[in-house]
């Protein structure tokens, strides 16, 4: 390890050490909602699941991982999510986009901020066309 090449290894060792450490703080603090807006990605391929079967995917898989929740709707094309806190609903959001690759999910809504599967990150919107207060919506391919 004294050697200039058995250093060098050593040092990309700490930075991808340390790039992993980093990259999983954001991931802890979206799941946990302490951030806004951190999990995003772009899908580029045809979502395998769609319409109320991908709406009632994502209900199942929501429960699955944060236990009972009265509070989830789906619908033909969309999931809503009551939360009761900006916490709670950046918390489900991020999951939602997250999830979305393998539960066909387009777009995900909450508050003034919107993702989209074609774009990838989130962008404010239009107060006619945000979330209502308190709630989480997915929208799934058709």
């Amino acid at each position: 390890m004294d050697t200039p090449i058995g250093m060098a290894r050593v040092a990309g060792n700490k930075q991808r050490i340390v790039a992993v450490a980093e990259e999983s703080t954001v991931l802890t603090k979206a799941l946990l909602g302490e951030a806004t807006g951190a999990v995003a990605c772009t899908l580029t391929r045809k979502p395998g699941i769609r319409g109320a079967a991908a709406a009632a995917a994502l209900a199942a898989g929501l429960r699955l991982d944060w236990g009972r929740l009265d509070g989830v709707v789906p619908t033909e094309q969309t999931l809503a999510v009551s939360v009761g806190d900006d916490r709670a609903g950046w918390r489900y959001a991020h999951w939602l986009v997250s999830h979305a690759n393998d539960h066909g999910v387009r777009r995900v809504l909450f508050g003034d901020l919107e993702w989209k599967a074609s774009e990838g990150d989130w962008k404010p919107v239009p107060t006619d066309r945000a979330a209502a207060e308190g709630e989480v919506v997915a929208e799934v391919f058709s």
